[in-house]
């Protein structure tokens, strides 16, 4: 008599890996995503600061010297306000 093989079956045991369902995304409500977009657009057509600031003439310090001078001598030779005659000097070149 013919006996019958008998073949095993294995069983697979699942290993320990990381879950494939993701996780739930966070929706941002509407007000949110509406400031975000303004923020995006906002970003996009900003100028860059370089190109925003204004280009500034070299101005040499012996220029700048003479003008605060003649500045103090305008104002009757005031003793104390060196540094306003010469910040006042150095605008008034540089715009011209």
């Amino acid at each position: 008599m013919k006996t019958a093989k008998t073949t095993k079956t294995k069983t697979i045991k699942p290993t320990a890996t990381k879950s494939r369902i993701a996780a739930p995304k966070k929706v941002a409500s509407p007000k949110a995503k509406v400031a975000k977009s303004k923020a995006r657009a906002a970003k996009a057509t900003a100028v860059p600061a370089v190109m925003s600031a204004p280009v500034k003439k070299a101005v040499s310090t012996d220029e700048i010297a003479r003008r605060a001078y003649s500045i103090w001598e305008q104002q009757g030779r005031p003793s104390g306000k060196e540094r306003e005659h010469w910040l006042l000097a150095e605008q008034q070149l540089q715009a011209a």
